[in-house]
This record gives structure tokens, sequence and C-alpha cells, in this order.
């Protein structure tokens, strides 16, 4: 993201400079000044290059924006499941507690209850 930034925010800065170089080496081809081939060619090649980043820039920044929205919706599906999971997982372990404590009180009540009651036949 920041390599497309620095090229968005450096775009006019690059187009004024090669403006400049290929009126030079168009100069040069005028009065006949011999340049290398390769050099020509370069600078004959520059705008379709700067052309053609700039249009990966784009396609690559349209690409990072849809991944964008859709990792947000996936971030936010899954932290409503881990929020409905761990919510689901408290309750039931709260449940299986209460049931537990439930349970040993009644065993206990029992118990007593029992003991009471044959303390109180044997009397």
């Amino acid at each position: 993201m920041a390599v497309l930034k620095e090229l968005r925010d450096r775009e006019s800065e690059i187009d004024n400079v090669m403006v400049p170089i290929e009126e030079i080496y168009n100069l040069l081809g005028r009065y006949e000044v011999k340049v290398a081939k390769e050099e020509t060619d370069m600078v004959g090649d520059l705008q379709y290059a700067w052309k053609k980043l700039r249009n990966l820039a784009t396609s690559v920044s349209d690409k990072l924006s849809k991944l964008q929205v859709g990792l947000e919706q996936c971030a936010r599906s899954f932290t409503s499941q881990v929020t409905q999971s761990v919510a689901q997982s408290v309750a039931q372990s709260v449940t299986r507690v209460l049931i537990s404590l439930v349970r040993s009180l009644a065993h206990s009540l029992t118990h007593s209850l029992t003991h009471s009651l044959t303390h109180s036949l044997t009397d």
C-alpha cells in the first residue's frame, strides 16, 4: 500500500520529468545527433512503461480494496461466531455447575431428611 501511495503522490512529478526527457531526445533526433539505439528505444518506451505501471497500480489498488472489504466481513463474521460460541460455552458451563450444585444440595437434603426421619422414628 505504501508503494501505491508513493506512486500516486509522485505521479505529477514523474510526468514533469518524463516530458522534458522526451523533448530532449526528439530535439537530438531532429538535429541528427548520434545517440545509442538502446537509449532512444528506452526513451521511446518510457510513456508506454509509465502508463502500464499506472494501470497496474490502479488494478492492484482495486483488488486490495475488494480484499479489504471481504476481510472486514470475514472478521466481523468470525468475531460474531466466537462471541456466540463463548457465550454458549459459558452458559453450558454455568448450567452444569448449577445442576451439580442442585444435585449435591438435593442429595444433602435427602440424606439430612432421611437421617432426621430415622432419628425421629427411633425416638
